[in-house]
């Protein structure tokens, strides 16, 4: 599926966000693997997108259909890439990433879903919650 696109680095392909979008549009998969609370607060708006998140993936990779082709993306392509690269090693065929993650995505001005609830918030990394939990103590 990636044949006449995007750039080949050592056998995978990297798309640009808009690349990834029209191959999205042709029956691919984005496979989304950045943590939970990233993907609730924005996620990519594409009918063909799974979520499995990247501090899971050694333990559920094999649920990973193998008969569709997939794009590996992250938040901003540092880990795609090795993840994409890890997948063709466990025997996934038709894989690329896309380069520049979700922030690439999301400054192409690409569709993205926002709950606004999810938007992580707090003082230090520590003290990080969504919207909606400081809205539910202080009883909204």
């Amino acid at each position: 599926m990636f044949e006449n696109t995007g750039i080949d680095y050592s056998g995978i392909k990297a798309l640009t966000p808009k690349e990834a979008k029209e191959v999205v549009e042709k029956g691919a998969y984005i496979l989304d693997i950045r943590e939970e609370a990233e993907v609730n607060h924005k996620a990519l708006d594409v009918p063909n997108a799974m979520f499995l998140p990247h501090s899971q993936l050694e333990e559920s990779y094999k649920d990973i259909p193998r008969d569709v082709s997939f794009i590996v993306t992250d938040s901003t392509g540092m880990k795609s890439k090795e993840v994409a690269r890890f997948l063709k090693e466990e025997g996934f065929e038709d894989v690329a990433y896309m380069a520049g993650g979700f922030k690439e995505w999301e400054m192409d001005k690409l569709p993205v879903t926002v709950d606004v609830d999810e938007q992580l918030t707090g003082s230090c990394f520590c003290m990080l919650t969504t919207k909606r939990e400081v809205k539910k103590r202080r009883g909204q």
